[in-house]
């Protein structure tokens, strides 16, 4: 009876335990709960006026370790006086805005504000790969920052989507 009362628990915890895991680092699961962030964060009132330009901005952002079909969109639109992340999802678009892509380790670094020697610039131009309007980018560079930390802010894990 102990070894089944004892079996039953483990198995209990554990299922209760996996419910709880952190999604993998830029998932559809992780890129929802950013998307949350975003509309709760200064990014929502520091990208007004970009997210304006626009119907719908688009940025994609996968992790080269995972390979970029395992890419996520994120949909930014200007609404109520904000820029809002109005989708989280799989790709819809076929050209985004915005395309993101890095490895896990420096995906976490950048979460994590580690830019390093030459400081937040020469991070972007050695640890980001980037495509999309760098004009644009530049404008935004103090919001570009909040986005990176923003990335630190939600529990993940490192295991592929």
């Amino acid at each position: 009876m102990k070894k089944f009362l004892l079996a039953l628990i483990m198995v209990f915890g554990f299922g209760v335990a996996n419910s709880f895991a952190a999604p993998p680092l830029w998932s559809v699961d992780y890129a929802k709960q950013y998307c949350d962030l975003w509309n709760k964060s200064s990014l929502a009132k520091d990208l007004k006026d970009w997210a304006k330009s626009k119907p719908v901005k688009v940025i994609q952002i996968y992790r080269t370790d995972c390979g970029a079909d395992k890419k996520v969109e994120l949909q930014i639109k200007y609404e109520d006086g904000m820029a809002k992340c109005v989708y989280a999802g799989p790709p819809k678009t076929k050209k985004p805005d915005f395309l993101m892509y890095t490895s896990t380790k420096k995906w976490e670094e950048l979460g994590k504000g580690k830019f390093g020697f030459g400081g937040f610039r020469v991070a972007m131009m050695r640890k980001l790969k980037f495509e999309g309007s760098m004009k644009e980018a530049m404008s935004n560079m103090g919001a570009f920052k909040t986005f990176l930390l923003n990335i630190g802010k939600i529990p993940y894990s490192k295991q592929c989507p």
